[in-house]
């Protein structure tokens, strides 16, 4: 293990953004949701191949059900070929990108079901995304706002009928990422407090940390490790979106249904550019004890943590 690569990993880290015990509260209360609410049942796996067009098909149709702006937008898209289409390696993802001044779409094509929520997903990125009025925050937002689509494009499906191979399986699998991906968190964030303490990694500090973990934590720790010491970064800054998004998407499922419309996910998309983070917190109704350093309040914690709870029970039927 390369300890002296790792902590220069940390100090560049560390450099860009100096993190006290205290800037790290937000992410663990949320990713100690994420842990506490972690059922047993296996992934599933796709094996029926649909057709890319298809899906941008179901998609464009279920997006028209929220507005119509929103699938004239995305018909812009396709046209202008702001969408770039290639066959997945599984090695990378789908995401925006700015390219000469244009926002376009690099689209990873599986030939499954999967295409249809990963471009819903990636269009409302394009949609919300404003690069000359963005906050600094604005990811966490649309995150958010994406992993709601795809929450409200599995019920379009269910609410229609429609006759489509393995649509559950999306919300399932996005579940055992974020899992995934807090883990992975969940490991970084031990660097990040250990560094600020002492500035620097030994290894007995690892062996420490990792010697009571399953093999899976150790796994993904290691794999971690590569991955930065690969690029030269931590990818907390990141990671960090999925875990607070794959919460606050719960929160915002359950105020589109309590409101029985789709209100209150066109307002927080169409305004997202102009929000802050602590905005958007409390237009999700949850109250903070300390707005500067963004630390909600232990009610609204608890709030989050059995909704969340009573999302992840519905996997399983």
């Amino acid at each position: 293990m390369k300890i002296e690569s790792i902590n220069n990993v940390l100090k560049i880290e560390y450099e860009n953004e100096p993190y006290t015990l205290e800037d790290l509260k937000l992410i663990e209360s949320f990713l100690k949701i994420i842990k506490m609410n972690n059922i047993k049942f296996n992934e599933p796996i796709y094996k029926n191949i649909v057709d890319i067009n298809k899906s941008i098909d179901y998609s464009l149709s279920f997006i028209e059900t929220i507005d119509p702006k929103y699938r004239e937008v995305l018909m812009y898209v396709l046209s202008e070929k702001l969408i770039e289409f290639k066959q997945t390696n599984y090695d990378s993802l789908s995401k925006l990108v700015m390219n000469d001044g244009k926002k376009m779409i690099n689209f990873e094509v599986t030939n499954t079901i999967e295409d249809s929520y990963t471009f819903t997903h990636e269009g409302f990125h394009y949609i919300n995304m404003d690069s000359s009025r963005i906050t600094s925050n604005w990811w966490l937002i649309t995150e958010t706002i994406s992993m709601v689509a795809e929450a409200l494009q599995k019920k379009y499906f269910d609410k229609k009928n429609m006759n489509i191979p393995e649509y559950k399986y999306n919300e399932i699998n996005n579940y055992f990422g974020v899992l995934e991906k807090a883990t992975i968190i969940d490991f970084e964030i031990e660097l990040l407090k250990e560094y600020t303490i002492n500035k620097k990694i030994t290894f007995d500090f690892m062996h420490s940390l990792l010697k009571d973990k399953d093999d899976n934590y150790i796994y993904l720790a290691c794999t971690d490790l590569e991955d930065m010491l690969k690029t030269g970064y931590m990818n907390y800054s990141m990671l960090q979106k999925y875990i607070i998004s794959a919460v606050l998407s719960t929160r915002l499922l359950n105020r589109i249904k309590k409101d029985n419309s789709y209100k209150s996910f066109i307002e927080l998309n169409d305004n997202c550019n102009d929000m802050t983070f602590v905005d958007s917190l409390k237009y999700l109704g949850l109250l903070l004890k300390d707005e500067k350093k963004i630390i909600l309040s232990d009610d609204s914690l608890n709030e989050l943590n059995r909704e969340y709870f009573e999302r992840v029970l519905t996997l399983k039927k």
